[in-house]
């Protein structure tokens, strides 16, 4: 992979690096949330760190059980994240649903 980096630290070092920057993003854009406090950023942290999980594991079996591409693997594991952690955020993390006070 890119700098010689394996496909596993490669998809790590991606993923770890666009976590913030990606829970701005769907707080304000994707979701449309104003809420002023943090409220949803455990749910969104759960949320990511399951969906990267699915990744990791679709990666790891592609690349060392089904014997893909590195490169193709990453793209597969890729759509599996997305239409994962789009269905936990938009159900889970940032859902409308108003909550029990």
């Amino acid at each position: 992979m890119f700098f010689g980096m394996s496909a596993e630290l490669s998809n790590a070092l991606g993923y770890a690096t666009g976590f913030v920057v990606s829970y701005f993003a769907h707080k304000n854009w994707t979701f449309q949330k104003n809420t002023k406090r943090f409220k949803e950023f455990p749910k969104y942290a759960v949320s990511i760190f399951v969906a990267y999980g699915l990744n990791f594991l679709t990666l790891i079996f592609c690349t060392r059980q089904l014997d893909i591409n590195p490169y193709a693997s990453q793209l597969i594991s890729g759509v599996v994240y997305v239409c994962a952690s789009f269905v936990m955020l938009k159900m889970f993390a940032f859902s409308s649903r108003k909550e029990p006070t």
